[in-house]
């Protein structure tokens, strides 16, 4: 994982203090939109903008009238500024980003912020899972159909179960990844 968040995940952030994370990370990792009526940096007004779109998840929770946020906030800042830097609109990531989990995220982010190349190929129309492709070392997103068998075992699906709950299933071992994925899902709801 990129060293820049190693030392962030597990903390929880004041509205103000995310912002700075978020803009820390944007600033290094170089991500500057093409197009001037998008701002590079991200601010509390932008955080509540995103929030009420669904590019972001609700804060954790509330101390008095302060919202705490945490790890995967931080994430899905930083990967709608890198989209944005790549062109695309926020309709456009709000079909992508809002279900992806931590570990996705994290793996879309490493070498985006390592190297400021943007998050690769992601397209904004993802299926339910993603596979995260690990074969050049570098982990990045490729959409489009699942395959039902992978000869690589690092190519991995990753699904969002529940909030906290991210599944990676190995698809060439599972024959349908995204029904196993959604009958833990339905499983799990069951359960709450």
């Amino acid at each position: 994982m990129f060293d820049g968040l190693r030392d962030l995940q597990g903390r929880a952030f004041e509205l103000d203090e995310l912002v700075k994370a978020v803009n820390r990370q944007i600033a290094r990792a170089g991500f500057a939109p093409e197009d001037e009526r998008v701002s590079a940096q991200a601010d509390a007004r932008t955080v509540r903008y995103y929030q009420s779109l669904g590019l972001v998840s609700k804060p954790d929770r509330y101390d008095g009238r302060q919202a705490i946020y945490g790890y995967q906030h931080l994430l899905q800042l930083v990967a709608v500024k890198a989209l944005q830097a790549q062109g695309l609109s926020l309709e456009q990531i709000r079909a992508w980003l809002p279900d992806q989990p931590v570990v996705a995220l994290q793996a879309a982010l490493a070498g985006s912020l390592d190297d400021g190349r943007g998050l690769g190929a992601v397209k904004p129309a993802a299926p339910l899972g993603v596979r995260l492709n690990h074969q050049d070392g570098n982990p990045s997103f490729h959409q489009g159909e699942l395959p039902s068998r992978s000869p690589m075992p690092a190519d991995l699906s990753a699904f969002r179960l529940a909030p906290g709950v991210d599944l990676l299933i190995d698809p060439a071992q599972v024959i349908d990844p995204q029904g196993l994925a959604r009958r833990l899902q339905v499983s799990l709801e069951g359960q709450g």
